[in-house]
């Protein structure tokens, strides 16, 4: 028995929490799955889950703009990369803070994260692993509380975001000097959405409160002065000496508005000419007019690679409208004109002849460095320009005039630029804007969502999907799909509103999965849940497809009927339902003589007898399914009764209750229980082997008891309270060893072939035990649920004087109404998404397929199907050197067909053997099976059964099954325990193909009876026409 068993799918629950993110095809959406992320193919009609796991329940994730990386973020700012192509993890890192959205650039080389109230942008890693994949490019401050909202323009030049202090900031990517963030001020209630319109800087922000503002960006002149200028606005200036580094200025009065961008004409100069600039300080050249002038187009610009040069930067700038207005006083000036005066003489005192190759002019606004000639020139000339260089810096201090810069203004829109959203008693909890189409989708707390268009605010569409808050919601990249999640009743939902149509709709039980059941073919799952709802689930595409509601108390127990046409289930509510899976309805109901709540169900083997135990006196009912009546009524266990079982081969029924016995009852002869079997425990739960002649009991302390059931003596047990053990719990206040004392495994489940035993329950892991030749070994562990609030140590660190610091929830964004805790003391089952403490991690029920190939648990984060990876495995035995693929190849052209086919299975390669089956022929098939070897025969089969559901040649392979079947029927009859899975593989794709091909055939005949009937009445037609043309000649004649 293979037990590499790997999740395949997350099928229980569709949405727990996060975002909703599409893929950029706009074909798929990704939902958050408490620590997983399940991608939903919505042309395809399939689903699957990611096995890669976060430390806690996912809070956001992003798909990079090519959608290669997948970023997942967890509650506590663990964050873990992924690779969509090749569904490699990639990268893990710990960002340290809660993160509450991450956002990746349009050209992907940055993302952008919240570090609580600041903005961390990282450059994006590669698609392989790296040893340091992560580089922190730059940090943002300036918010008073987190940020809640990310968003990049169109060209990555300007990033906007939303926090918690009602405010938005609109950040640079690349350093600007002196540029100070420029805050959106408008709303009064904490930001949930902000966004850059499509190739605009345009900017549309939501609060929680219904308020939608529109900021538009326009360019304004603002001037920057310099010398005379910056006397007039306070600014002193402290000139040292050249040898001195650079120079310091103070000022009196703060500039209100900082640049975000340099003037066009500057920019434009910069573009236009070729050579080689550094970022922030570019060579310019200018003479004495020039600079003394006020125009700043007049710049112009040369490589650094020249002698002459001119340096010039720009800090602060000052609107044009208030330039006139902050003047200062005449004694203050007088004062700085007085000081600086001083320190020019100084300067002149200290300067030397060594200092005459380099004059440098700085102001409060701009630091200019002329360049003298080279050092070719005589000793006389050099004098000459050292008292012109302090001449020329005399006149540009006082000449120098004002520059004006055009630099960036957001404000509110003169025309629907602010509008609220009108909802009768509810707020805005989420939004996303559509940037191609101009389309914000809006959700509310009342359940409803609205999708309207901007810049106008027309209402397109509104619809109340939900009767609780909109948790997320997106929108796919041709803008037809809507996705909407809300929390608080798992549920997702793809809407297409132009067509007002669902594309998706799946909603997990509202509160945990208690019972799990496969069908006898394998393709269906069926669930059951404490919201009193059962759910069947399509293996292949992971979608649920039929809910039942007619239970009014929490479902206990799931059986399918032997053909596998219909479903039991028994409830609380003291009824036991059948449901018919052809016409999805209940067609019968069987109910107790006393309203009393049933256990667990089960059928006997021809699908005529019913049993289900009761709880409240120990009974076990017995009923009729074709009549409906009840046939007997079944008494003698002291305790509440666990578990029911019929023989698979007699007619007799197993019982496990909690007084510490097993029963054994013989139901049609009416006879009462043959023997009791005593354990001296409470039994929790048992099954039966597949041949029925072994049978596996797990006890309240913990043990596995193995019995043979022909003899029925004991085989052997094994204590499992070592491997069931899952530390300190942060609510408990003993430590490990005695929390652990009364755990013990729940469910117990045979594997098909009954050479593995697979166990579950108040435990976040699964067990597997090999059992073979009477002993019992411990095989593996598998992490069903790789995170909880276990330690192996108390946490001293985190404990709190109110309890435990992670049973704290934190909400300080949400409202008042969500953060009231209405569960009642002690209540360990209901809707535990208004506890204010974590769910504790439990396996309640555990399934294997009939073909053994996987199983499913239903455990309390939804239901995980594990299964066996599909693949080439190169899995030799008997294996020579004379057997290779060549070989083989050189057998086959000599048509020695048996030969051929023996040699690939020697190989074991899955290639090679359907390649020597697909080059025998027909008429040979028979021949060749009775040539093959016996040993082989098993083997055989199990390919023909996974070759059979996914192959053309359908007929052919038949013939192998058929031939195979009547040339080794005693064979396989002797030896049906052992490969009853592989027959039942066989069976579920003969039924697949059968289904796919009926229907097919049956849309086929009535098209070619519709076209034989519209080729009989052109016939009819064209006969009467041409009867009435004969006739019209006759009477002419």
């Amino acid at each position: 028995m293979k037990t590499n068993f790997k999740l395949q799918n997350v099928c229980g629950t569709v949405y727990k929490g996060g975002n909703l993110v599409f893929l950029p095809d706009g074909n798929s959406v990704c939902s958050p799955v408490g620590n997983r992320v399940a991608v939903y193919d919505l042309v395809n009609n399939k689903s699957k889950t990611y096995p890669h796991q976060t430390r806690s329940d996912i809070e956001v994730i992003a798909v990079s703009p090519n959608g290669k990386l997948l970023a997942v973020v967890d509650r506590d700012g663990f964050a873990i990369f992924i690779n969509l192509v090749k569904n490699v993890l990639l990268h893990r890192i710990n960002f340290k803070a809660r993160v509450r959205d991450i956002q990746f650039s349009p050209d992907g080389r940055y993302f952008a994260v919240n570090h609580g109230n600041k903005l961390q942008i990282w450059k994006t890693p590669g698609l392989e692993c790296q040893f340091n994949p992560f580089s922190l490019h730059r940090t943002y401050s300036g918010h008073s509380d987190d940020i809640t909202s990310i968003d990049w323009s169109h060209d990555c030049r300007y990033i906007v975001t939303g926090s918690l202090d009602c405010t938005c900031r609109v950040f640079t990517l690349e350093t600007l000097r002196h540029y100070k963030p420029c805050v959106l001020v408008g709303h009064k209630s904490r930001i949930v959405q902000c966004a850059f319109f499509k190739n605009s800087y345009n900017i549309e922000t939501v609060s929680h409160d219904g308020t939608l503002i529109q900021w538009n960006w326009s360019e304004r002149e603002f001037k920057i002065g310099c010398n005379d200028s910056e006397r007039a606005f306070g600014k002193r200036v402290v000139r040292p000496s050249h040898r001195r580094g650079p120079i310091r200025y103070r000022s009196k009065h703060k500039v209100g508005i900082a640049p975000s961008v340099i003037d066009d004409g500057y920019r434009q100069g910069l573009s236009n000419n070729s050579g080689d600039y550094s970022t922030g300080q570019h060579t310019i050249i200018k003479d004495e007019d020039t600079l003394a002038s006020s125009t700043f187009t007049s710049t112009k610009l040369i490589s650094k690679s020249g002698k002459n040069k001119t340096r010039a930067k720009f800090h602060s700038m000052v609107p044009v409208d208030k330039f006139e207005e902050e003047q200062p006083e005449e004694q203050e000036q007088a004062e700085v004109q007085e000081q600086d005066n001083k320190e020019e003489e100084k300067e002149e005192e200290e300067t030397g002849p060594d200092n005459d190759k380099q004059v440098k002019f700085q102001s409060a606004e701009i630091s200019a460095t002329v360049k003298t000639p080279s050092s070719s020139d005589s000793d006389s000339e050099e004098a000459d320009d050292s008292n012109a260089g302090m001449k020329r810096e005399r006149k540009l201090s006082t000449n120098l005039g004002v520059f004006v810069a055009a630099l960036p203004v957001w404000s509110i829109s003169s025309t629907n630029g602010r509008n609220y959203f009108k909802q009768d008693n509810s707020k805005v909890s989420c939004a996303t804007f559509h940037k191609q189409t101009n389309k914000l989708v809006v959700g509310f707390t009342n359940g409803v969502f609205g999708l309207y268009e901007l810049p106008e605010f027309n209402n397109i569409h509104t619809l109340s999907v939900s009767q609780r808050r909109i948790t997320t919601a997106a929108i796919n990249s041709s803008g037809e799909w809507l996705a909407i999640g809300s929390s608080h009743f798992g549920q997702l939902i793809v809407w297409e509103w132009q067509s007002e149509s669902y594309v998706l709709k799946q909603q997990g039980h509202f509160y945990d999965t208690d019972v799990v059941a496969y069908s006898p073919e394998g393709h269906i799952i069926a669930t059951g849940g404490s919201d009193s709802k059962v759910k069947l689930w399509n293996v292949t595409s992971g979608f649920c497809y039929v809910t039942f509601k007619e239970h009014s108390g929490a479902v206990t127990g799931l059986c399918f009927l032997p053909n596998g046409m219909a479903i039991l289930s028994s409830s609380l509510d003291g009824t036991v339902r059948a449901f018919d899976l052809m016409r999805y309805r209940n067609f019968r109901t069987l109910t107790a003589p006393e309203p009393t709540p049933l256990s667990c169900v089960t059928v006997d083997p021809s699908g005529e007898l019913v049993c289900a135990s009761c709880l409240d006196t120990f009974e076990i009912y017995v009923w009729s399914l074709q009549t409906g009546k009840l046939v007997d009524s079944l008494t003698g266990h002291t305790g509440p009764i666990s578990s029911v079982k019929f023989h698979t081969s007699q007619a007799v029924l197993l019982s496990g209750s909690c007084d510490g016995t097993l029963r054994v009852w013989d139901v049609f002869e009416s006879k009462g229980h043959r023997e009791a079997l005593d354990h001296g425990s409470d039994i929790v739960c048992m099954d039966l082997r597949s041949d029925g002649k072994q049978l596996v009991i797990s006890t309240l302390k913990g043990f596995l008891t193995f019995w043979d059931y022909e003899q029925m003596k004991e085989i052997g047990s094994l204590d499992c309270r070592r491997d069931i053990r899952n530390g300190r719990s942060d609510a408990a206040l003993v430590s490990a060893k005695h929390v652990n004392q009364a755990l013990c495994w729940t469910t117990v489940v045979y594997s098909p072939d009954g050479s593995c035993v697979l166990t579950g329950g108040r435990s976040k892991y699964g067990l597997k035990h090999i059992c073979d030749a009477g002993y019992t070994a411990v095989n593996s562990f598998l992490d069903l649920v790789c995170y909880g609030c276990f330690h192996d140590k108390v946490m001293t660190h985190s404990i709190r004087k109110f309890g435990p610091l992670n049973l704290i929830n934190d909400h300080s964004d949400s409202d008042v109404e969500e953060r009231i805790d209405k569960s009642l003391p002690g209540v360990t089952r209901g809707d535990f998404s208004s506890r204010r403490t974590r769910p504790e991690m439990r396996v309640k029920g555990i399934s294997y397929s009939p073909s053994g190939m996987a199983w499913a648990a239903a455990t309390t984060e939804g239901l995980l199907i594990f299964s066996i990876e599909e693949g080439v495995v190169f899995d030799p035995y008997d294996l020579d050197e004379d057997v290779t693929p060549s070989t083989i190849r050189s057998v086959l052209q000599s048509k020695d067909y048996p030969k051929a086919l023996t040699m690939s299975f020697r190989l074991n390669e899955v290639t090679v053997i359907q390649e020597v089956l697909e080059c025998i022929p027909p008429d040979a098939i028979k021949v060749v099976i009775e040539l093959f070897p016996v040993a082989y025969i098993e083997d055989l089969l199990k390919f023909l059964a996974s070759i059979l559901g996914k192959t053309r040649h359908i007929a052919f392979y038949m013939f192998w099954i058929m031939h195979i079947f009547n040339v080794h029927g005693s064979f396989l009859r002797t030896e049906s325990a052992r490969i009853q899975a592989t027959l039942r593989g066989i069976h579920k794709s003969v039924m697949e193909h059968h289904q796919s091909l009926g229907t097919l055939c049956e849309d086929n005949t009535h098209m070619l009876a519709y076209t034989s009937h519209l080729l009989t009445s052109a016939q009819h037609m064209a006969e009467q026409t041409d009867f009435e043309h004969a006739g019209e000649l006759l009477i002419k004649d």
